[in-house]
């Protein structure tokens, strides 16, 4: 019984190779034309945002101390940064170490050499027992000057006015500061990156 599956294996595969032999070539489709004058377009990576990321700042004044902040939104001319504060605050509705936070929504004119102005609300704490918690609107005014793509520095001012939205002040008086008013101007540079 195998030598007959052999015969029949051994004579059904010269025939199936005459089979294929004798069928035409499959045709195959014509090729697309070309256009030498085709324009292939590269998308480019977004450009990067002329504004920092990063920044710190030293301010001297009402409010002394450092003064870190994130941008979590920039554009091409503007930032809406979000800002920390510690250190000294010196007002009339309180002197003590403190620290505070607040968003500033920073707008730039110019390029390497260019002309920030950023309004912006913060909202600062006194450490003392008892002393005054002050809303802070503001505005910074500062010239920065870039170093390169990534760093630069910056020198400013920062004026505004402070209201007073719970705690005392006044010493022997002791005084409620809800509703109270006090000027906050201080001096400040920095680095952003």
């Amino acid at each position: 019984m195998r030598v007959p599956l052999v015969l029949l294996t051994l004579a059904a595969v010269p025939a199936a190779a005459r089979a294929q032999d004798a069928l035409p070539p499959a045709a195959l489709p014509p090729a697309a034309p070309v256009s030498v004058n085709q324009t292939v377009v590269i998308a480019a990576p977004p450009p990067d945002s002329g504004e920092p990321i990063l920044g710190l700042d030293v301010m001297i004044g009402q409010l002394s101390g450092i003064r870190p902040h994130v941008a979590i939104h920039r554009s091409d001319r503007t930032a809406l940064v979000v800002e920390a504060f510690y250190g000294g605050i010196l007002t009339k509705l309180g002197t003590s170490e403190g620290a505070g936070a607040g968003v500033r929504y920073n707008v730039n004119r110019g390029e390497r050499d260019s002309v920030t102005v950023g309004p912006g609300v913060d909202v600062l704490f006194n450490f003392r027992d008892g002393q005054a918690v002050i809303f802070a609107p503001s505005v910074d005014v500062a010239w920065r000057r870039d170093f390169g793509d990534r760093v630069g520095c910056v020198l400013g001012i920062q004026a505004g006015v402070g209201v007073g939205l719970s705690g005392r002040y006044g010493g022997r008086d002791d005084k409620s500061a809800a509703g109270k008013l006090t000027p906050l101007i201080s001096l400040f540079g920095g680095l952003r990156f």
